[in-house]
């Protein structure tokens, strides 16, 4: 096991007790922060959960590295590098999460009592930033029945479609659009999108909620002018949408060459939980998500390239970049983590 004195400081005692601790990076550095809601979007924060399940006193371990949408390379770096020298100094159990601003799954949310905060600037600009606020006005198109997803699309008229919802989020005025053919699930996740941005922002924006019989200048201003929309089967079917758009992978990572090596075990229908092998490490693209799993007798080298394979995973199979990223070792797993797998 690694030398305790070759661990930062900054992790002396911790995991310890039930809670939450958070830690920015300033200049390479592990530096303790608080509050707890607060995130410049200039930086890159470690937070470390520490919790118990039901009547049990085992302590269990979540890790996750947050980017900021400004972050620099070496912020996100060293954030990465910190986060595996943190699993290592509390024994290589927890699991790790990259969480990547304003796609920060629920599980992180969910750690911070009302919320968080996205504040301008960072450690590198001294927070010296006094420009007014700027919005790009974007166009979010939520749609699907049992798994609602929620993509940016481009702004104008023709991603508009009768059988889908939309938020146009133009700053401080939050456009909520029904299709006349659209569904309540999707309809709850419009809403919850447009509280989430209008809870980003202090509670400034003003949410406009319109069914497609209803008409804003600005908005149709926005979309570069009134148009004829698509019909609901122009826009596609919601399930066939989820179907296309789950599409799970399973990819094994192993040095039995004397390299590191990748390769897929199996795609679709044939992804099974019991390809998995306790000498590997596996990566499954869940289609939303990449969840690596480490095997208990894996190598060092196998689990050390675990987070970095499925890095580099998005870049080469032009994925979103801010697509999850979690890390479980063998009997660490949890409900959801299985759940991946159905």
């Amino acid at each position: 096991m690694q030398d305790i004195t070759e661990f930062d400081e900054a992790w002396k005692g911790v995991g310890k007790t039930v809670g939450l601790k958070k830690w920015r990076i300033e200049k390479f550095k592990v530096i303790e922060f608080t509050p707890f809601s607060d995130f410049f979007e200039g930086d890159a924060f470690i937070v470390l959960h520490t919790w118990k399940k039901e009547n049990l006193n085992t302590l269990y371990h979540d890790i996750y590295f947050w980017l900021g949408k400004d972050s620099t390379q070496d912020e996100q770096g060293t954030a990465a590098y910190k986060t595996v020298e943190l699993d290592t100094y509390l024994g290589g159990a927890p699991i790790q999460h990259r969480e990547v601003q304003g796609y920060e799954s629920q599980q992180f949310l969910d750690l911070f009592e009302g919320g968080i905060r996205y504040l301008k600037g960072g450690i590198d600009s001294g927070f010296n930033h006094v420009e007014p606020e700027k919005y790009t006005p974007r166009l979010f198109h939520i749609k699907g029945k049992k798994k609602i997803r929620v993509q940016e699309v481009p702004l104008e008229v023709a991603s508009l479609n009768e059988g889908d919802c939309f938020v146009l989020d133009s700053g401080l005025d939050l456009y909520q659009w029904h299709g006349k053919k659209s569904n309540f699930m999707e309809k709850r996740k419009a809403s919850e999108v447009s509280n989430s941005i209008k809870g980003e922002r202090k509670g400034q924006p003003t949410i406009h909620v319109m069914d497609q019989s209803e008409t804003s200048r600005k908005f149709w201003n926005l979309l570069g002018g009134k148009a004829k929309i698509k019909s609901a089967q122009e826009g596609g079917d919601d399930l066939e949408f989820e179907n296309q758009t789950t599409t799970k992978s399973l990819w094994l990572i192993s040095d039995e060459s004397g390299e590191l090596k990748f390769s897929k075990v199996s795609e679709g229908s044939n992804v099974n939980k019991s390809q998995l092998d306790t000498n590997d490490v596996f990566l499954l693209d869940t289609g939303f998500s990449l969840l690596v799993w480490c095997g208990l007798k894996s190598t060092k080298q196998e689990k050390a390239g675990g987070i970095k394979f499925a890095m580099d995973y998005l870049t080469k199979n032009n994925k979103p970049l801010h697509t999850p990223i979690a890390r479980y070792m063998e009997t660490g797993e949890t409900d959801l983590f299985w759940k991946s797998f159905d």
